[in-house]
């Protein structure tokens, strides 16, 4: 993961806080663990309709790698597009950021990155 400072909004971060915050909510640490239980519980609809390895929680996206659940959050703002997942133990984790605009990130993009994470997680 690289070190480089993104700002969102009135924000300065790098892609490690994210990761961070992620690995202290789903382990427990930030918060009992039984809400973080309840927030990645899927509800009765579907996030993209082609794509039944996602889903949603109460705040939390579900993205399936590799037979590995992970939840996170996505998001753009300021020029600034960014994404990241952790698998429930927190022994996954996935946090790609661009300094492209929120506009610019194509759905063959899009699917050129998931297509990059499996490849990256995936491997045995």
């Amino acid at each position: 993961m690289g070190c480089r400072s993104r700002p969102t909004g009135a924000l300065t971060s790098t892609v490690n806080d994210p990761a961070r915050f992620d690995e202290a909510l789903l382990t427990g640490k930030l918060l009992p663990k039984a809400q973080p239980a309840e927030m990645t519980k899927a509800g009765p609809f579907t996030v993209d309709p082609t794509d039944p390895t996602k889903g949603y929680g109460l705040g939390l996206e579900k993205l399936t790698l590799c037979g590995v659940s992970m939840w996170g959050h996505t998001g753009a703002v300021l020029g600034t597009k960014t994404a990241a997942f952790t698998s429930a133990g927190g022994t996954r984790q996935l946090v790609p950021a661009t300094d492209a605009g929120p506009d610019t990130w194509t759905a063959d993009q899009i699917s050129a990155w998931l297509a990059a994470s499996r490849t990256i997680l995936c491997v045995r």
